[in-house]
């Protein structure tokens, strides 16, 4: 772990904002390790000649002694080989991170194109429903002026009804006590006519007893005098009939009742004075 943050210097910090920059391409590989020249032999002379050969393999611990330019110590031999396989582990898990986002980032258009549609849908639905929302506002207002319309007219009819009614009883019991006043009348001259003939009947009578004696033209002067009143009650029982029509009939054949009245009075006074 430490030779790892040994190894991400400046090189590593650079590789990871280029490749947060450039949508996670990550830059050439650049080795931690500065490159060292090659092996040179200590007893290798100043003069130029050649290095002595060793009967020995040169051993570990001879080829980490061999020192870094510039610093004069052994390069980190350990820090060296486990350099790369870091890189290439970043690096995959870099293109890993960038498929991923571009997996999120397709679905994240795909939920706008959804949410553009469902939000397209809710504004027609809205729309629709402020128009039905209107057209109910105005279908109840018009059924709300129908039934107060209806409901006065029903209410006017009534009361003509009522009314009507009320003159009709008023009518028919108008009728009721113009007929029972005719029959009253009609009655009373009936026993008016009566009481006459009864006492013209009398009359005759004692007449008769006090001239049986007398001259037989008196006897034709007494029966003159017997038959006129049965004339007279045969021409009244002729007139009955329209005394007992009802008072419709009477109007209908007269016209007014003033005339009836006046009809009335004639008669009673033409009964009265045997006329």
């Amino acid at each position: 772990m430490g030779s790892r943050q040994a190894n991400d210097g400046p090189g590593a910090h650079a590789h990871m904002s280029n490749g947060g920059n450039k949508g996670g391409q990550p830059p050439p590989m650049v080795s931690a390790a500065p490159s060292a020249p090659a092996y040179r032999h200590p007893a290798a002379g100043a003069g130029g000649g050649k290095p002595a050969r060793s009967t020995r393999a040169p051993s570990s611990s001879t080829t980490a002694a061999v020192p870094t330019p510039g610093t004069g110590r052994p390069p980190d031999t350990d820090t060296a080989s486990a350099a790369a396989p870091p890189t290439l582990l970043f690096e995959r898990l870099v293109s890993e991170e960038v498929q991923e986002l571009k997996a999120y980032a397709r679905i994240i258009e795909s939920q706008n194109r959804r949410l553009a549609e469902l939000e397209k849908v809710h504004g027609d639905l809205e729309v629709r429903l402020e128009r039905q929302t209107n057209e109910r506002v105005e279908l109840e207002t018009t059924l709300e002026t129908r039934e107060k319309e209806w409901a006065s007219r029903c209410n006017a009819l009534e009361k003509e009804r009522d009314q009507w009614k009320k003159t009709v009883e008023d009518e028919r019991v108008k009728n009721e006590r113009l007929l029972d006043l005719v029959y009253r009348k009609d009655k009373e001259i009936h026993r008016m006519i009566q009481r006459k003939y009864d006492s013209a009947k009398n009359l005759s009578q004692q007449h008769n007893h006090g001239l049986t004696h007398s001259h037989r033209g008196d006897h034709g002067l007494k029966r003159n005098l017997s038959d006129k009143p049965h004339e007279k009650y045969s021409s009244e029982r002729s007139l009955a009939p329209d005394r007992h029509k009802s008072p419709h009939e009477i109007l209908a054949q007269s016209g007014s009742v003033e005339a009836v009245r006046e009809r009335n009075v004639t008669n009673s006074l033409l009964d009265f004075f045997g006329m």
